[in-house]
């Protein structure tokens, strides 16, 4: 059975996509959990993944111990919110890795939930299906950039099968999971 389910489930990866997890005090996170980060974030550019977000932020910590460009919640131009961080520590770096979730369009997106209210509790709390994409440059260094997925079938079913996957637990209910919501739903 093991077998059958691991050929059934490698035929229909394209709809069970990676997590991307992003949670802690941004204010006190460590080395390792950057380039945790940067590593989980970096072997799944160009392709959708879905993104689960929990990050806070202590103001008392950060003015003093801070990754680097606090505040990370900026309004761009057309007053749309952008969270932009360095997952790096250095702060004096010309070229660094940065990782920037738009959360305007986060929150409009049809396959994702979350991503208000953070102003009023210092939080960015969040879920959904993005695409990774990477805007490298010589200069500046890598942009992740997680963009919300368009809804459509194919997006649809992949969240449809990953929130119902990962939100069982037991291999049984998992197996089961996945052949009504990976497999039998089209």
């Amino acid at each position: 059975m093991t077998i059958a389910f691991g050929i059934t489930q490698a035929i229909f990866t394209d709809k069970l996509i990676n997590v991307v997890s992003l949670s802690g005090n941004l204010c006190d996170l460590g080395d390792d959990n950057l380039k945790r980060w940067e590593k989980t974030i970096s072997s799944n550019t160009g392709q959708f993944v879905y993104l689960k977000v929990e990050i806070e932020e202590d103001p008392g910590v950060c003015k003093t111990g801070s990754i680097g460009e606090y505040p990370f919640m900026t309004k761009t131009k057309d007053s749309s919110l952008l969270y932009t961080m360095p997952l790096i520590r250095s702060v004096t770096a010309n070229s660094m890795p940065r990782l920037e979730i738009p959360v305007s369009e986060a929150a409009g997106a049809l396959l994702a939930d979350g991503f208000l209210d953070f102003y009023n509790d210092g939080s960015l709390v969040g879920s959904g299906v993005f695409f990774v994409d990477l805007q490298d440059s010589q200069h500046t260094g890598p942009l992740y950039r997680f963009v919300p997925a368009p809804y459509s079938l194919e997006t649809s079913q992949m969240y449809k099968c990953t929130t119902s996957f990962y939100n069982t637990s037991g291999f049984l209910a998992r197996s089961w999971t996945f052949a009504k919501n990976c497999i039998i739903s089209f």
